[in-house]
């Protein structure tokens, strides 16, 4: 997991409310779409909007925090790309000093 390794699953761990939050936001709209279709059925302007309203609510709620959700995991991908970039160039340099001493190119002196 690299550097995130004190954290389970940093993207669950940020991202549980967002997943709730648009749960939410997708259960808020089929209700929406429930209660304008039985104002529609009883002839109800009143309830045929509200239920449109809740429904479209709904939605623009469930896709403001899948956004959010993709910007966190983006996030942390991007930090985990960077953590593995520097692991290898480190590994990198250690491999370059260890040949320079095999080589006897290292001007480190001895201590005795």
């Amino acid at each position: 997991m690299g550097i995130l390794e004190n954290v389970a699953d940093p993207a669950a761990a940020t991202g549980a409310h967002g997943a709730l939050s648009a749960s939410g936001g997708i259960k808020t709209a089929v209700v929406g779409g429930g209660v304008s279709f039985v104002g529609l059925i009883s002839s109800q302007e009143f309830i045929s909007v509200a239920g449109i309203l809740v429904a479209v609510l709904g939605f623009l709620v469930n896709g403001y925090y899948r956004r959010k959700d993709t910007k966190t995991n983006e996030f942390y991908k991007a930090l985990e790309n960077q953590y593995k970039e520097n692991q290898d160039r480190r590994a990198q340099e250690e491999h370059e000093i260890r040949m320079k001493e095999l080589r006897g190119e290292c001007e480190v002196p001895d201590v005795k």
